[in-house]
Parts: C-alpha cells; structure tokens; sequence
C-alpha cells in the first residue's frame, strides 16, 4: 500500500543540518505572551521550545529586525502593532535570542527568523 507523503517522517540533511523529520512550524506569536519589550520574553522562549518538544523539526521566530533605517510611518494595512520587534544589534536581545535558539536545540530542533522588511 502506497502512502502518499512517506517521506514526511524520515531524516532529512539540509546543508549539512540533520532534521528528525520534514514538519516544520510556521511563525506564531500569541500576543498576550509579548509585551512591550524588543527581546523575547520568558512566556514567548517556553512557547518556541514547546513547539520544538512537541516535535517540530523547524521552528520559526517571527519579526526578527534591525530597525535601522525602518520607516516609522508604516502602512495601517500591515498592522504590524501586535507582533514584536526583535532588534539583532542590541546586545540584550542577542542574549535572549541565543537563549531562545538553545531551548530549541535542546530538543533536536533548528530556529528559522522570519525577517520583515516595510517601506
């Protein structure tokens, strides 16, 4: 008996990146887990490692930007608001991004950033 998707469970190298499997995570950020801080809190690092534990072989971090030369006037339609700003250059973010990603590989798993640029 054939199955259509039998290679959805099976290891995979990727530029020399074993991956446990081809199920990946898209971005998701439960907004009552982020507050106004520009690094990632402890709830949204739990929440990542959550995804990897439950067995996602790729995680993705959502808005990972350098805010350097971001427009401050963006479009309404973007609605940008609800979603954080992790700026790569700030050391203390770098620290709780490091902090994230280690979380993640602790359960096999590789962080993915979803970079956003407007403007």
């Amino acid at each position: 008996m054939s199955h259509r998707y039998y290679k959805l469970l099976e290891p995979v190298t990727v530029r020399g990146f074993n991956l446990k499997h081809r199920i990946y995570a898209s971005n998701s950020q439960p907004h009552f887990l982020q507050g106004p801080e520009n690094y990632p809190s402890e709830g949204v690092i739990r929440h990542m490692a959550g995804r990897a534990k439950n067995g996602a072989a790729m995680v993705t971090i959502g808005q990972i930007n350098s805010q350097a030369g971001m427009p401050k006037d963006l479009p309404a339609e973007l609605d940008v608001a609800h979603f954080p700003d992790y700026n790569i250059y700030e050391p203390a973010c770098q620290s709780y991004l490091m902090q994230l990603a280690d979380m993640v590989h602790l359960y096999k798993s590789l962080c993915i950033g979803a970079l956003f640029a407007a403007g």
